[in-house]
């Protein structure tokens, strides 16, 4: 990648910048102002911007797109802060899917299946929940 790096060494700095701004809540800076506001209003951060993800990829827009797609990461990996959850499991959870031996051509990630009565529960790869991961 030109001029910044890998994606993924963008995202660990990321990562390492939210970290330290949680643990010194420097005045001014618009992730302590996030972490003071709490899961709540981050939560509605991410509903806005999942909503112009949506709306930059419907005006096809490359540009538009990413600086969107950016915000939304951004604002979920505060959540995960906010919350206590390291972005690993996260890592851990599309590897899982992914599978092991990626097929020629590559692999599709295993959707997550959510259970009827319980709406925000994944069935895929969770302990207790009776769920298989689908294929």
């Amino acid at each position: 990648m030109a001029g910044g790096g890998s994606g993924a060494r963008v995202i660990d700095e990321l990562v390492a910048t939210i970290a330290a701004r949680k643990r010194d809540l420097p005045e001014g800076s618009y992730t302590t102002r996030l972490l003071r506001e709490g899961v709540d209003r981050i939560g509605r951060k991410i509903g806005e911007e999942a909503a112009e993800v949506i709306i930059a990829a419907k005006n096809g827009a490359a540009d538009e797109l990413a600086w969107e797609v950016a915000d939304l990461w951004y604002h979920t990996l505060v959540l995960l802060a906010a919350v206590d959850v390291e972005p690993e499991l996260v890592w851990r959870q599309l590897r899982d899917r992914r599978g092991a031996a990626p097929r020629a051509g590559g692999e599709e990630l295993t959707p997550i299946r959510l259970d009827p009565d319980k709406s925000a529960t994944p069935r895929a790869g969770r302990e207790g929940t009776g769920g298989e991961p689908q294929r």
